[in-house]
């Protein structure tokens, strides 16, 4: 399998399986939606705005970009399904729904992915991640975040290839052909002031 980094500028494959996206809160997703699925017909995509921007290993993208994170990998499969609600009391069985219908898309229902990952507009981050445990009753590895705008005004979104939501959260189901660990990085360094 091939993970692929890259800003909008760049060119990706178009036979990806899966994509990330992560977009700018002024960004119109009726727009952004059918060209990215005019660009990667195949792939599943996952998209969440994000605070101001984002980053590689190359670089800081504070202008405005589209940044793709995708996934090539033929020998596994992926289903993303974003969601609305309106109340707390939503959120367990919305889970619930879109594990299903992520799980259906990847046709690997009934199977405990190598990894899911989520957007979830803020507050509901928690009792997201507690349903997706209650769903699979085991452990499976969770990674993603919140979806955000520049100034936490409530202008984030989050979508799959289908529809796009002001609230509500996006999930993909990855069963992956390669090994999946997770590695926990932070911005602490040790130095010798201590208080």
């Amino acid at each position: 399998s091939q993970v692929y980094h890259q800003s909008e500028r760049s060119n990706l494959p178009s036979d990806l399986d899966c994509i990330i996206v992560t977009a700018p809160m002024e960004c119109d997703p009726l727009s952004l939606l059918p060209a990215l699925n005019r660009s990667f017909p195949r792939a599943q995509k996952h998209i969440a705005t994000s605070c101001k921007g984002f980053f590689n290993q190359d670089h800081v993208y504070l202008d405005q970009s589209i940044g793709v994170f995708g996934f090539h990998d033929p020998l596994g499969s992926y289903g993303s399904a974003a969601g609305g609600f309106e109340l707390e009391s939503d959120v367990d069985h919305l889970v619930q729904q879109l594990l299903t219908t992520a799980s259906l898309r990847a046709e690997r229902s009934g199977e405990l992915p190598s990894l899911v990952w989520m957007s979830a507009t803020p507050g509901f981050e928690e009792q997201v991640i507690n349903s997706i445990q209650s769903f699979y009753r085991a452990k499976v590895m969770i990674c993603g975040g919140s979806a955000a705008d520049n100034m936490i005004e409530a202008q984030w979104w989050i979508a799959d290839q289908y529809n796009s939501f002001s609230q509500g959260v996006v999930l993909t189901t990855m069963y992956s052909s390669a090994q999946v660990f997770t590695r926990l990085s932070s911005g602490y360094f040790l130095t010798e002031n201590s208080g």
